[in-house]
């Protein structure tokens, strides 16, 4: 308790505090910014795109993501959704 407390009041202890006392992102936002990364992915030669879209599937399988399992679930199926046409590129 006294790490938490200073002259002005209280603040947060680390990063993940802050975080943590934020509303979490909504699913339309979440989303919007996976697709943007796809854009990106765009770019990339086929072997990159193939391993960055395994790295985005990796971080969204909902297995991995118990705490917000209705989101991953989302994301995922996106992903999911857009991979073929993503690799074919």
């Amino acid at each position: 308790l006294a790490r938490l407390l200073e002259v002005g009041g209280l603040h947060a202890v680390c990063e993940a505090e802050l975080q943590w006392r934020s509303p979490p992102p909504t699913e339309e936002a979440v989303l919007a910014k996976v697709g943007e990364e796809m854009k990106l992915l765009e770019k990339l030669s086929e072997v990159e795109r193939k391993r960055a879209m395994k790295r985005l599937l990796l971080e969204w399988h909902p297995d991995k993501n118990a705490e917000r399992l209705s989101l991953a679930t989302s994301v995922f199926q996106f992903l999911q959704a857009q991979k073929a046409a993503l690799i074919r590129r």
